[in-house]
């Protein structure tokens, strides 16, 4: 056949996989969103999802890494072909925000995850030979805040390509984003009680030694905030730290190399306060969101697979945008050629939004996934089919990698 009769043939058959599990992947949509789980603590949607993987044939493995965190691979033929050619990934996020539920529409990313899996899975039992190589569910819990991919991180170490979809309130098919981490920094020292003797006439007044050392660190911190470069940003609050007084602090700078810089930089403004007000510092930070890399091979060819192109995606093939959020999607594109398309959902709301949440559950919302899901399906077969696509999909990423680490 050649490569366009090919592509009528595959088209063919995502169809009718897409309508043998439409029912199916609502149910998933609705489970997911009618009982949402916060971070690492997803247990129903685990047990959902592992199961729906497993009654289809795909071999699973529970609590993977982490206890609501799964790997559920397939190659046809019990694996005749495995090794003959690319492990494909698709990743699915299944938690949930406190008080707003899926105002991020991770009901959405699970059920796309598993359409992706069924629909290639679909194709590939109809001509095994054709597909060498497998592909692979990663269940990603904990993206909220918890950056459940970056403790998982060593899932990808054998996978070629990873593909997640993300419903927004933008169609954006190159998804770039920011680094993103938090600093907890707690001070020890005299509480007001502590001193009061020494100022007896003002002991309901003195703030103490500790909330001296956290506004001083605070200050500084503003200070580096007017100095730094523009790109770079810093959010500070006072608060409570490991049973003292302290500073949460979360910073995001445009690439990697910058994190550390950055995170010295306010490491000094730490210690200046503690240093000030005779305080003993003791601070943590979290492994930090890396920058996405979008594949842009990757992500055309899925651009190319797709019925409604325009509608999905505002800012397609040649419009560039930086949501400026931060994902550990972006830890997974430092490792592996990987996408992160943000499909347009038909809502002015934004991420995060309690208004989002209830567009992310409607059937115009879930087309709009399930036109992404079919094109991202259609570029796994051809990944599997066609070693060119693979190479040209991997170069360029070598081309990322090597480029990135000159900036270093």
């Amino acid at each position: 056949m050649t490569v366009k009769e090919t592509d009528i043939v595959e088209d063919a058959l995502l169809q009718e996989g897409l309508k043998k599990y439409r029912k199916l992947l609502r149910r998933i949509n609705d489970e997911i969103w009618e009982h949402p789980e916060i971070r690492f603590v997803e247990h129903r949607a685990h047990d959902l999802l592992t199961k729906v993987l497993e009654e289809h044939q795909f071999k699973v493995t529970r609590n993977y890494i982490l206890e609501t965190g799964f790997r559920a691979e397939f190659s046809p033929e019990s694996g005749k072909y495995a090794s003959l050619g690319p492990n494909v990934c698709f990743i699915c996020e299944y938690d949930a925000l406190p008080i707003v539920g899926h105002a991020c529409g991770h009901n959405l990313i699970a059920e796309s995850g598993i359409a992706m899996a069924l629909l290639t899975q679909h194709v590939m039992t109809e001509c095994p030979s054709r597909y060498p190589g497998k592909i692979t569910v990663i269940g990603s819990p904990g993206e909220e805040g918890g950056g459940g991919k970056i403790i998982m991180i060593e899932a990808f170490n054998d996978v070629d390509v990873a593909m997640m979809l993300h419903p927004s309130n933008k169609g954006i098919l190159h998804t770039e984003s920011i680094c993103s981490s938090r600093i907890f920094a707690a001070y020890s020292g005299k509480r007001p009680e502590e001193t009061a003797h020494y100022f007896p006439s003002l002991d309901r007044m003195l703030p103490g030694s500790e909330s001296d050392a956290a506004v001083a660190a605070y200050n500084a911190i503003q200070v580096l905030r007017a100095e730094m470069p523009h790109q770079w940003r810093i959010g500070a609050v006072i608060k409570k730290i490991d049973h003292s007084l302290g500073l949460e602090i979360t910073y995001r700078t445009l690439h990697g190399a910058d994190m550390s810089v950055l995170c010295a930089r306010i490491v000094k403004c730490l210690e200046a306060g503690g240093a000030a007000a005779g305080c003993q510092l003791d601070w943590r930070f979290t492994d930090p969101y890396l920058n996405m890399w979008p594949n842009i091979c990757l992500g055309s060819t899925v651009y190319s697979y797709l019925k409604r192109p325009e509608i999905l995606f505002e800012y397609g093939l040649n419009k560039e945008f930086n949501a400026l959020l931060s994902t550990d999607m972006g830890n997974v594109s430092h490792l592996v050629p990987s996408i992160h398309p943000m499909y347009y959902i038909d809502t002015p709301t934004s991420l995060h939004h309690p208004d989002f949440a209830k567009q992310a559950n409607t059937p115009e919302a879930e087309n709009r996934m399930l036109d992404c899901a079919q094109a991202a399906a259609h570029t796994a077969l051809k990944l599997l089919r066609d070693p060119n696509e693979l190479l040209r999909v991997k170069k360029e990423f070598l081309e990322k990698k090597n480029s990135a680490q000159k900036d270093i």
